[in-house]
């Protein structure tokens, strides 16, 4: 499974193992941080959290950021730095 941030210019993303979450406290760890960043109101013991989250246990994370082509391209965007991050296999 892959999973990126979705911006265009800075881009992360991540390649490797998808994991249900079943953890009580894990789970509650998420719809504290989800709710507030989404404006959503989760609740950690629903089926929908319960079966529906995921962790994705990297096995290679790569990331760039991206600069404008010229005027004579536009929308264009090229990669001007980035890096690849290959994780011990498990």
């Amino acid at each position: 499974m892959s999973v990126h941030t979705g911006n265009p210019t800075e881009v992360v993303v991540a390649e490797g193992t998808a994991l249900r979450v079943t953890d009580a406290a894990a789970l509650d760890d998420f719809v504290s941080a989800y709710n507030p960043k989404y404006g959503w109101n989760f609740d950690a013991t629903t089926e929908d959290v319960i079966n529906g989250v995921v962790a994705v246990v990297p096995d290679v994370v790569l990331a760039w950021t991206t600069t404008q082509a010229s005027d004579s391209s536009p929308g264009m965007a090229f990669p001007s730095a980035g890096g690849k991050w290959v994780f011990p296999t498990r």
